[in-house]
C-alpha cells in the first residue's frame, strides 16, 4: 500500500477535507496547519486518530534523500489533505502529469475533463497521466 492509496482509502471511508480541516463522519477530526515550517496537526477526535494511525501502520516506509521515512498518522493526514485539495481542483479543471513530473506536481487545464479534452491532450502528449483518474 502506498501513502496515496492509504489516503484514498480514508477518504472513501468517511473522511473528508474542508479547507485545512479533516472531518470524519462529518465531525471535526483534525486541523492541519501548513506553514513555512513544519506541519502542525491538531487532533480533535480520538477515534479518527486511531483509524488514521492504523492506516499509517500499513504503509511501508518511503525512501527520501537516501533515508527511510516512516509514515505516521500526521504525515498520512497531510496526504489526505493534499488529495482532498486535488479533488476540489479536479471538479472544475483537468489535472495532468507528464513524464518527468514529480508525483506531487501537476499541470492544470482550466476545463473539466471530458472525453473530447482527454483525446485532445493525448494527441499532444501521448504519455500524459490524468490525475483526475488517480484521485477519483
Amino acid at each position: 500500500m502506498t501513502i496515496r492509496s492509504a489516503a484514498l482509502t480514508l477518504l472513501a471511508s468517511g473522511f473528508s477535507v474542508r479547507g485545512s480541516k479533516i472531518l470524519h463522519a462529518a465531525k471535526p477530526a483534525a486541523l492541519v496547519e501548513q506553514t513555512a515550517g513544519p506541519t502542525v496537526v491538531t487532533w480533535y477526535n480520538d477515534v479518527a486518530r486511531a483509524l488514521v494511525m492504523e492506516a499509517a501502520s500499513r504503509v511501508p516506509p518511503v525512501v527520501m534523500g537516501g533515508k527511510s521515512l516512516e509514515i505516521d498518522a500526521d504525515l498520512l493526514l497531510e496526504e489526505v489533505l493534499f488529495v482532498g485539495k486535488l479533488r476540489k481542483a479536479a471538479e472544475k479543471s483537468t489535472l495532468i502529469r507528464l513524464p518527468g513530473d514529480s508525483e506531487y506536481s501537476y499541470r492544470v487545464v482550466k476545463h473539466p475533463l471530458t472525453p473530447e479534452l482527454r483525446a485532445e491532450i493525448l494527441s499532444k502528449y501521448p504519455a500524459a497521466l490524468f490525475v483526475n483518474d488517480e484521485i477519483a
